[in-house]
């Protein structure tokens, strides 16, 4: 699943800005501005080790092969591989083995295969070669057969480039991304230890609140705002 807000990386900025006292921009140019765009890129990153958020999850299909290697692009971890079984409906998935690299290279035989020709083969095995690559094989060389890959992962949040680009977290995120970035910004930009403070413990609450609202654990249990729940 995945997740895109509404608010754009220029209306970030400027709420940012307007929270330290800073004049609002149009381009991010000005020292005030690049610092809050920094700030926002750098809450970005660690938000998505606050908590195991559903949104992060997603099923990708690769499509960046060099022989039996995948490579995926912004990607926190790699959960599994599979292949998908029918080509027609798209039904009925059969999860990959997964081996350790060195079990891959010793006992693995690398083939390949057209699943238009040979409608009978599949992939068994996988691994690790990096946390955003994987080999496969048997490893299918036709398109179609490279569309029934199926890899499940962890996605890894990028923040916008762009001023009118969007950020990849749903929109009642912004106020808790934006509030760790002002507390940045307090800490950095202004040297306000209190203020850095204040916006430390306004992004714990809010950050708690969201947390609870998407725990599975039942109403009432414990949780530790830094202490991520990964399902690895």
């Amino acid at each position: 699943m995945t997740a895109s807000s509404t608010s754009t990386l220029i209306e970030v900025v400027n709420r940012v800005l307007l929270d330290v006292g800073e004049r609002q921009v149009t381009t991010i140019t000005s020292p005030a501005a690049r610092k809050a765009q920094l700030y926002i890129q750098e809450s970005l990153s660690e938000l998505q080790h606050f908590h195991d958020w559903e949104w992060l999850y997603a099923t990708i299909t690769p499509n960046t092969w060099i022989l039996d290697t995948v490579t995926l692009s912004n990607v926190q971890r790699i959960k599994y591989a599979s292949w998908v079984n029918s080509v027609t409906s798209g039904l009925g998935w059969t999860r990959l083995s997964y081996l350790d690299a060195e079990s891959f290279d010793a006992t693995v035989a690398i083939r390949a295969f057209d699943s238009t020709i040979n409608t009978a083969e599949r992939p068994f095995y996988w691994t690790f070669t990096e946390y955003n690559t994987l080999r496969i094989s048997p490893y299918p060389t036709d398109a179609s057969g490279r569309s029934r890959v199926k890899v499940y992962v962890i996605l890894d949040m990028v923040a916008p480039s762009v001023v009118t680009g969007v950020f990849p977290i749903p929109e009642y995120m912004i106020p808790v991304l934006r509030k760790l970035a002002t507390a940045k910004m307090y800490q950095n930009h202004l040297s306000d230890t209190a203020g850095y403070q204040v916006q430390m413990q306004e992004f714990s609450q809010l950050l708690q609140q969201i947390r609870t609202r998407q725990a599975k654990n039942p109403v009432g249990g414990q949780l530790n705002m830094y202490k991520a729940n990964r399902r690895y």
